[in-house]
């Protein structure tokens, strides 16, 4: 969960991140070609769970505050 959060955030604050990080799996030498369209995937898959997750509040699951 605080992992999409953060993830949220920076692609809020930097736009342009997914052109990099769709290549953190590895390299995408074969699929070049499609590189634009993952990186339109990744963008509107993330606009989906900031959605989803836009008034969750993240918390341990012991119950602690923080």
């Amino acid at each position: 969960m605080r992992g999409f959060q953060y993830a949220i955030a920076r692609l809020r604050e930097r736009p342009e991140l997914p052109e990099t990080w769709v290549y953190k799996p590895g390299p995408l030498l074969e699929d070049a070609a499609i590189v634009p369209d993952l990186v339109g995937v990744y963008r509107r898959g993330m606009a989906e769970v900031a959605e989803v997750l836009e008034d969750v509040e993240a918390r341990p699951l012991d119950g602690r505050d923080g």
